[in-house]
């Protein structure tokens, strides 16, 4: 499983443009303000958090992105 978790870790952090260390950190630091103590709970979380989630959040696409540079 650990090693499922860290490939996850690293495709979550290509799709963010992070570290998998920081995606590793992030979802920790989400599971103990959630009160969840291993990924199976923070997974069942989901369906309730998405049905409250603010209706960009979950439009495809809205994901954080980086303007466009246009070079002088």
């Amino acid at each position: 499983l650990a090693d499922i978790a860290q490939e996850f870790d690293t495709e979550i952090g290509a799709l963010l443009h992070l570290s998998p260390k920081t995606v590793d950190s992030y979802r920790s630091r989400l599971m103990g303000k959630l009160g969840v103590s291993d990924v199976p709970a923070l997974v069942r979380l989901f369906p309730h958090a998405l049905a409250h989630a603010h209706p960009l959040a979950t439009r495809p696409g809205s994901g954080h992105r980086q303007p466009d540079r246009k070079s002088v």
